[in-house]
């Protein structure tokens, strides 16, 4: 299938725009070092799609995926509608909008039908990604399930519960060959819903969704795996399981929750414009300075930041209830 070229990416997390997200990454910081005040959810969307759109794009919808939206809109007894994405899109005077709720996995549902829109020839230029919060139901749902901590600690010896965080970040996706200033293209998406287990993953999921994006993409070859990474016991386990089921010689496999938290349904926006940048500077992220050798891949996991030159990425997300996603993106 035809790639869907990216025009320009922006991001807005815990560590602050683009450079300060980065930075942080590199210097290998932890999620409890920041303090982060963003006025508003709304505000926040608005400040990662502000920095995407720095080329003026002619954007004719808004893709959006968020999970704190709708826990929002609970918690103020409200009845659950698309608001978030009808804020971006009035701000930015477009008419068409769509928002995705399909938990941690949403903005990479939301990147993946943005995609979808311009193959099928609806639009020309879109913006899609995601944006969350932590709110008191958030938060409850992962206490309830018992894996809710202090810290994260993706892949690692001492993990045990993750940690969520706020964070933005969008992309705008055009048709291929219509603009020359391309910064990397999207060659595929794989979707997957289980509806097996409320908070555990499963190897299969992740094996499913990898094999789905590269049924799109122009081959399965990858140097660097951006993966969901949540810090839990079982979940990190079973991704490693699912890469390792997938490549005999897995690529490089990175995280960024330890110094990020978890952004729930921004998750895979965050990993894709993270994953962008890594190829275009030629270095990658440290991901846990000790990581669980019992994990299938866990000689392939970065333990610190170094040089990489990736042309091919594949960015991992998924959420509760078995819900699977793998975007695969190359420069």
């Amino acid at each position: 299938m035809d790639s869907v070229d990216v025009l320009d990416a922006g991001i807005h997390t815990v560590a602050g725009h683009g450079n300060d997200t980065w930075d942080a990454l590199m210097s290998q910081q932890d999620r409890y070092d920041f303090m982060f005040d963003h006025g508003s959810l709304v505000e926040l969307a608005k400040s990662a799609v502000r920095d995407a759109m720095l080329g003026e794009w002619p954007i004719e919808a808004v893709f959006l995926g968020s999970s704190s939206d709708s826990y929002l809109q609970r918690e103020n007894s409200h009845v659950y509608r698309p608001r978030l994405a009808e804020e971006v899109a009035k701000w930015l005077e477009i008419e068409h909008s769509f928002q995705f709720a399909n938990a941690c996995a949403s903005s990479s549902y939301a990147i993946a039908a943005g995609m979808d829109a311009i193959r099928s020839g609806e639009f020309d230029v879109v913006i899609a990604g995601g944006a969350d919060e932590v709110t008191a139901s958030s938060v409850a749902g992962f206490q309830a399930v018992r894996i809710y901590g202090e810290r994260c600690n993706p892949f690692g010896v001492k993990r045990k519960k993750l940690v969520l965080s706020d964070g933005a970040a969008f992309v705008v996706l055009a048709r291929e060959g219509l603009y020359d200033t391309a910064i990397g293209r999207l060659e595929g998406a794989g979707l997957v819903s289980g509806a097996a287990d409320m908070a555990h993953m499963n190897g299969d999921g992740p094996f499913r969704a990898l094999e789905a994006a590269f049924s799109e993409a122009e081959n399965s070859k990858l140097d660097l795996i951006i993966a969901h990474g949540t810090g839990t016991i079982v979940n990190d386990a079973a991704e490693s399981d699912a890469i390792a089921r997938m490549y005999e010689n897995p690529p490089k496999i990175v995280s960024y929750k330890r110094a990020l938290g978890h952004p729930q349904g921004a998750s895979g926006a965050i990993g894709v414009v993270l994953a962008l940048e890594a190829m275009e500077r030629g270095l990658i992220f440290g991901t846990t300075p000790y990581v669980d050798p019992t994990l299938a891949v866990s000689d392939y996991v970065t333990t610190q930041s170094e040089g990489w030159t990736a042309r091919r990425t594949a960015v991992l997300s998924h959420g509760t209830w078995d819900v699977y996603s793998a975007l695969v993106l190359s420069i």
